[in-house]
């Protein structure tokens, strides 16, 4: 039988919940038994960093700012008296004077500033402890993070550059303009700054792949030019990626005649529709024709009607020829091809020699 008594300061823990247990173990056998659960409620001073959980900087040097608060206890609230960091895990400590002067108060700010050996890129833990004039104290764990490497240039995924977008993509065609999600890559849970015309976005990519997505409203329909810069929790910017896009809805053109796999020969009409989803006026038409692997031969720019009729008496028979159309309301342009035959061969006609009855 073994008993025995242990001391130890609560005021080394959180004010909290906790459960404490006995291990025994005789070298066979590990046995636990007599679990108890207490509570820390020493109300201890509390210490708030201005960064959050850590201070990322670009740079050697550093500013690590904050408050300390006093317990607020019912009938006589303390006040704080004294605060210290180590940066050697607690074997030696320096002493901050609170920003106001003197530790008399609830709450006290502060501000120091360290400045790190060369090589300074990399961890340095930064210890704190706050003591209130009761003597009770608490301990928080600042990490300081220098971090001068920029992050790897973003990417711009969606809209790829010189792509065309239009209305049949709109996330919310309820809302005036044209909603669309731009989306990228770049180094995860670094902030990325868009740029898309004259209006400026700021995004997070995600934590785990690095996607970033940013939802914009175009109003007018043009080309847009887009640009991308990643920056990282310690500032540090990389080269920028662009991209540009054009948004518009492009004309619908389509062949009548001849039809997809026909032919032509001599004289033949050339007929299509076209119009504009958008209801802007269609300002280019180009037809054109050619043979597969050839350049292409212009036969009429911007007809009065949708109609041509295309004499092909000269041109050489083949069933490897294409006919083109395309279509432009300034801004973006449709193209439509068919293969077609052309065959100005004249048919052969033989005489059977006529039977002689006998």
């Amino acid at each position: 039988t073994i008993s025995g008594k242990l001391l130890f300061d609560t005021m080394e823990l959180s004010d909290g919940r906790y459960l404490l247990r006995a291990i025994a173990n005789d070298g066979a056998t590990t046995t636990i038994y007599n679990i108890r659960r207490f509570t820390v409620n020493n109300q201890l001073p509390f210490i708030r960093f201005h960064d959050g959980k850590r201070t990322i900087v670009a740079k050697r040097s550093a500013t690590v700012r904050g408050s300390v608060f006093a317990p607020d206890i019912m009938g006589s609230r303390p006040t704080i008296a004294g605060l210290a960091y180590s940066q050697d895990r607690g074997q030696s400590w320096v002493s901050l004077d609170a920003s106001a002067g003197d530790y008399n108060s609830f709450e006290e700010r502060f501000a120091t500033t360290f400045v790190f050996a060369e090589p300074s890129e990399g961890i340095h833990d930064i210890l704190w402890r706050a003591i209130d004039n009761r003597g009770f104290s608490v301990y928080a764990n600042q990490p300081v993070i220098v971090d001068a490497t920029p992050p790897k240039t973003p990417s711009i995924q969606f809209p790829r550059d010189n792509s065309l977008v239009s209305n049949a993509i709109d996330e919310d065609d309820k809302k005036r303009g044209f909603q669309v999600t731009l989306r990228g890559k770049s180094e995860p849970r670094s902030t990325v700054e868009i740029q898309l015309g004259d209006y400026s976005y700021s995004t997070e990519a995600s934590f785990d792949d690095g996607e970033w997505r940013q939802t914009v409203n175009i109003g007018e329909r043009g080309k847009y030019s887009i640009t991308a810069v990643s920056m990282d929790a310690a500032g540090n910017k990389r080269a920028k990626a662009a991209s540009e896009f054009t948004y518009n809805t492009p004309p619908q053109i389509v062949f009548i005649s001849p039809r997809e796999g026909g032919g032509v020969h001599g004289v033949s009409p050339v007929r299509w529709l076209s119009k504009d989803p958008d209801g802007d006026p269609i300002k280019n038409t180009f037809l054109s024709y050619g043979r597969e692997g050839a350049a292409f031969t212009l036969l009429v720019k911007d007809p009065k009607e949708n109609a041509f009729m295309w004499n092909t008496a000269k041109i050489k028979t083949g069933n490897d020829y294409v006919l083109k159309l395309e279509a432009s309301d300034g801004v973006a342009t449709s193209t439509q091809t068919i293969p077609i035959t052309i065959d100005n061969t004249p048919p052969n006609v033989y005489f059977a020699a006529p039977r002689v009855a006998k």
